[in-house]
């Protein structure tokens, strides 16, 4: 959050569970097998990592429960104060 110049991280737990996205979680076991053994085992698992995000950020925001994280979100935004 940004305001008066100033950015604001905040965190906080979510109430709504985070469901799996099977896709994705394949994306991260193919890297994770790539990886065993391997010389660049740091690079393989970096771009296997970047590529999970990636496939969860697409994905996750077509399921029903992005709007209501997204409301927990700005609920917790809507706490703070506003100076």
């Amino acid at each position: 959050m940004l305001q008066g110049g100033r950015v604001y991280v905040v965190t906080s737990p979510v109430k709504t569970s985070v469901p799996q996205i099977a896709v994705c979680d394949a994306i991260w076991k193919a890297a994770e097998k790539k990886s065993g053994g391997a010389r660049n085992f740091d690079e393989i698992r970096n771009q296997g990592d970047a590529d999970f995000h990636r496939c969860f950020t697409e994905h996750f925001k077509t399921t029903p429960l992005f709007p209501k994280l997204t409301a927990e979100a700005q609920a917790l935004v809507e706490t703070l104060p506003l100076k």
